[in-house]
């Protein structure tokens, strides 16, 4: 699991979020899979972008926000660039 801090929020410790990303999956889930807490402070996109090159990644499930454009649907910029560019398939979720 990757999770990205944008530049931006220069107040947020990589420790800290690696605390609460590791309370994201329950012990049962956890105990049935490989898994591995990794955090980040830069671009999301570039990072998750380059994350499959760093480890042994062949899938991306990417969480991801729209916003409402007219009536439209619209999905955020790092989604579209994480789905053009990635060096493997990107499964998206869409939180409504």
């Amino acid at each position: 699991m990757l999770h990205v801090i944008e530049p931006h929020l220069t107040r947020i410790k990589e420790k800290d979020e690696h605390r609460r990303l590791c309370t994201w999956v329950p012990n049962d889930i956890r105990s049935r899979c490989g898994l591995k807490e990794i955090v980040r402070r830069g671009d999301a996109a570039e990072k998750i972008i380059e994350m499959p090159q760093d480890q042994a990644i062949d899938l991306i499930a990417l969480g991801s926000q729209y916003k409402r454009f007219s009536d439209t649907t619209v999905i955020r910029t790092a989604t579209v660039r994480v789905t053009r560019h990635a060096p493997c398939p990107v499964l998206t979720v869409i939180r409504k």
